[in-house]
Order: structure tokens, then C-alpha cells, then sequence
């Protein structure tokens, strides 16, 4: 953008003054003027006729109060005019960028459909896979179940807390800690597979407890299913006592490199099923 200063805003004044006030005062008051003072000259001095030259003074007074008033008329319509014009190059530049606004969001949201759809996908393949192991639950899916579980981070860690000690009113909490959220999607998403799978599976759902059984959540069957089958570490009990004088027990544990440990206990599942 050019600088701006009072020289060149002066400037852009004058000239918008005699663009609009030149064609007026031309046509009206110069040529006006110029009828006037032509007979005044030719009677003078072709024809040599007295003027009265008062009445000619108080014409020419006229006339130039007449083109000094509209002259500065215009020269303050000019700055209005200077204004208007800068407000609507403004409103011009407004309505531009609003319009690029609305272009570059109606993109995002293109780039946002089209990831949901790229996502959803996925989630079509992830179920139409559980469903396929659901139906037919053997050591080959087990296998493959812990290989993935393998695959997992190190660093991948579940934590839980029982409230209660009878398993019927116990609650449990899970959490599930990985490096990135979704390595800690992926690692919810192993579990709830591993978790129908125990219910399919023929040989090993004979084993489980009817409180592995009860679990809504397949996520929550596969984690309780570690948990009773020893899987947890750094375990911590405490009681808490409650108004009525009863005492409520409590479990801390956690289960480190949890990738791991799944894996471990696919291929345990895997030889059941031998």
C-alpha cells in the first residue's frame, strides 16, 4: 500500500475538486463572464461608446462572489466525494475478504468430511472384523490378536480401581495410558475385540467367572479377565471407613506394558483352544 501523507491526500483533493468543478463553472460561470466583458471591449474600442462602468463593476462583483462561493462549495463536496469513495473501496475490501472467509471455510469443512468419511471407514473395516472373529473364534484368531496386541507401545499401561470387595457390588474403573490418543484408541479397540472373543471362543469361555461373564462392556470382560487371571502389579489395598461404622474396601493395581501382557495371554487363549 502507498504512503499516505497530507501532500498527497491534498493533491488527490484538488484533483477531484476541478474534475467536478471545472465543467460546471466552464459552461456557466466563465462563459457567462466571457459574454459579459466581450461587448464591453468591442463598444470600447470599435465602436467607442461610453461604458458605465459602474453597472459593469457590480456585474463583474457578481459574477466573481458567485464563482468564489460555488468554488468553495466544491472544494469541500470534493473531500465528501474523497470520503465516500475511500468508504466504499473499504466496504469493497470487506466484502472480499468475507467472501474468502467463506471459501476457505466451506474447504475446511470439505477436508472435515472427508476425513469423517475416511474414518468412518475405518470403523466399518475395525466392526466388520470383530464380527467375522465373533463367528469363528479359534487358535489362528488368538494368534493374530496377539500379534497386534504386540504391536502396541511399551509404554502402554492400565490402571484400575475396585470399589468393594463382593463381586456382585463391586465397581471397577479402568484407564487406559498410552503415549498418543490414538495408540490409546487403537488399544481400547484390541480389548473390546479380545473381550467378544472370550465369549465365542469355545474352550475358553468355559473358564471364565460369572463376573468376567457380566461385564456390559467387551473392553471391560478382556480387563477383568487379566485382572483375575494375575496379570496386575504395584497392587495396593485400603479400606475406607463409612458413617454407618461398615468399612469399604478398596484395590489399586496397574498393568505395565499392558501390550505385552495382552499378547501373552492371546497365545494362553490360543493354546485353549487348541
Amino acid at each position: 500500500m502507498p504512503e499516505s501523507t497530507f501532500k498527497e491526500y491534498c493533491r488527490s483533493l484538488w484533483k477531484a475538486h476541478l474534475h467536478r468543478a471545472v465543467p460546471w463553472a466552464r459552461d456557466n460561470l466563465v462563459v457567462g463572464f466571457f459574454l459579459l466583458i466581450t461587448p464591453l471591449i468591442a463598444a470600447l474600442l470599435v465602436y467607442g461608446v461610453a461604458i458605465d462602468w459602474k453597472v459593469a463593476r457590480t456585474t463583474i462583483v457578481m459574477y466573481v462572489v458567485v464563482f468564489v462561493v460555488y468554488w468553495t462549495f466544491h472544494f469541500f463536496r470534493a473531500a465528501w466525494k474523497l470520503d465516500v469513495n475511500r468508504l466504499e473501496k473499504i466496504a469493497s475490501k470487506d466484502i472480499e475478504f468475507s467472501k474468502m472467509v467463506t471459501e476457505k471455510d466451506e474447504e475446511f469443512h470439505a477436508v472435515v468430511r472427508m476425513k469423517d468419511g475416511e474414518k468412518a471407514s475405518e470403523l466399518y473395516v475395525r466392526d466388520a472384523e470383530i464380527e467375522r472373529l465373533k463367528r469363528a473364534i479359534g487358535g489362528t484368531e488368538w494368534r493374530e490378536l496377539a500379534d497386534r496386541f504386540k504391536a502396541l507401545s511399551v509404554h502402554m499401561r492400565v490402571s484400575c480401581q475396585q470399589i468393594g470387595g463382593s463381586d456382585d457390588n463391586c465397581i471397577y474403573r479402568w484407564m487406559i495410558v498410552g503415549q498418543t490418543q490414538a495408540e490409546s484408541s487403537e488399544c481400547i479397540a484390541l480389548c473390546s475385540l479380545a473381550g467378544a472373543m472370550l465369549k465365542k471362543s469355545p474352550k475358553v469361555s468355559l473358564s471364565l467367572s460369572d463376573n468376567v461373564r457380566r461385564q456390559a462392556e467387551d473392553s471391560d470382560r478382556w480387563l477383568l479377565f487379566l485382572k483375575e487371571s494375575g496379570a496386575m502389579g504395584d497392587i495396593t489395598y485400603f479400606s475406607e471407613q463409612l458413617d454407618d461404622g461398615n468399612r469399604l474396601p478398596h484395590f489399586l493395581g496397574d498393568i505395565k506394558s499392558f501390550g505385552q501382557v495382552s499378547s501373552r495371554f492371546c497365545i494362553q487363549c490360543a493354546a485353549t483352544e487348541i
